[in-house]
């Protein structure tokens, strides 16, 4: 199922993060703790999205309680992540 946060709200997250989106394909890679992670972009209702289990997987190895404690923790910290 896709999900909460739009693909352009979390792209700047990501960046930070050190994901880089792949050439041709609809996905980022990156590692997080060394660990290689894949983040699959899903379309959904002309929007792009991204699968709420995968935003679910990225915030508990961040050590985050759930995407929204994630999602808070950014607008709080950093004001200017979201895509203008």
């Amino acid at each position: 199922m896709a999900v909460i946060f739009s693909f352009y709200e979390i792209e700047k997250v990501l960046k930070k993060l050190g994901f880089n989106k792949v050439k041709g394909h609809k996905k980022y890679i990156g590692y997080i703790n060394g660990e290689r992670v894949m983040i699959p972009i899903h379309f959904h209702t002309g929007e792009e999205q991204i699968a709420k289990g995968t935003l679910n997987v990225i915030s508990k190895k961040l050590g985050f309680e759930s995407v929204e404690k994630m999602k808070e923790f950014y607008d709080k910290n950093c004001l200017n992540y979201r895509a203008k």
